[in-house]
């Protein structure tokens, strides 16, 4: 009884680390978490560029895409974003 009681103690205490280790990566990658209305705006700012984009079989990590996404996209995310408020 005493062994089963300590794996249950065992099991509860990395279910705990665990969430604490996401809640600190996630603070340490970034803003944290983002609001509902923060997901929404970059949601809808997302949908508005996916029609600016390139060749769509152009793959992953090419040289175009690359040019596209510093060139184009991620100005216009941020762009969208302050007109959005965010």
């Amino acid at each position: 009884m005493k062994h089963r009681i300590k794996i249950i103690f065992l099991l509860s205490v990395c279910l705990c680390l665990e969430g604490c280790m996401e809640a600190a990566i996630r603070f340490w990658n970034g803003p944290g978490w983002s609001s509902p209305a923060e997901n929404k705006a970059y949601h809808e700012c997302f949908e508005e560029l996916q029609l600016t984009e390139p060749d769509p079989h152009d793959p992953q990590g090419s040289e175009a895409r690359n040019e596209w996404m510093a060139n184009v996209y991620i100005p216009a995310t941020t762009e969208c974003m302050k007109r959005k408020g965010f």
